[in-house]
């Protein structure tokens, strides 16, 4: 498996981001699509909202979205092009850098987040069941 500093140094020069890009309205069809359904899966369940994060964000139309109605969203992914987009044209909230590490160095924080999904992420990462420990970090607790 390769490491957390592979993966990072894959997907921020060779991963072919333009692909996304030549089909940004498909993308941003599906972003709305996917919404759409947490919507209505929100609604239903009476959840409100909070501090939303998506990992694994890539051009961050999820996040847009999320924010758009209303949640506080950030994204997250290893820095690229991606990324770079959903920050500088879509002005989004994108923390960049290997997940682990960015829990680790405080960017962002234990606790801080009422929703968090991932879209087709985990196969990617090297290490997923450490990965999903810190993510679920990320989560606030469940009042009592």
């Amino acid at each position: 498996m390769p490491s957390g500093e592979e993966l990072e140094a894959y997907y921020g020069k060779h991963f072919n981001y333009s692909w996304y890009q030549q089909r940004l309205y498909l993308k941003k069809a599906q972003a709305w699509h996917r919404w759409r359904r947490m919507k209505f899966r929100f609604k239903k369940r009476g959840i409100q909202p909070g501090n939303f994060l998506d990992i694994g964000c890539g051009h961050g139309m999820f996040v847009q979205a999320a924010a758009r109605s209303g949640w506080k969203a950030t994204g997250w992914d290893y820095p690229s092009d991606a990324t770079a987009y959903a920050k500088n044209v879509l002005g989004l909230n994108i923390v960049e850098d290997e997940l682990i590490a960015a829990v680790k160095s405080g960017k962002v924080g234990e606790g801080q987040f009422d929703f968090i999904t991932s879209w087709h992420c985990l196969e990617h990462v090297s290490k997923p069941v450490e990965f999903l420990s810190y993510a679920t970090r990320l989560l606030k607790r469940a009042e009592k």
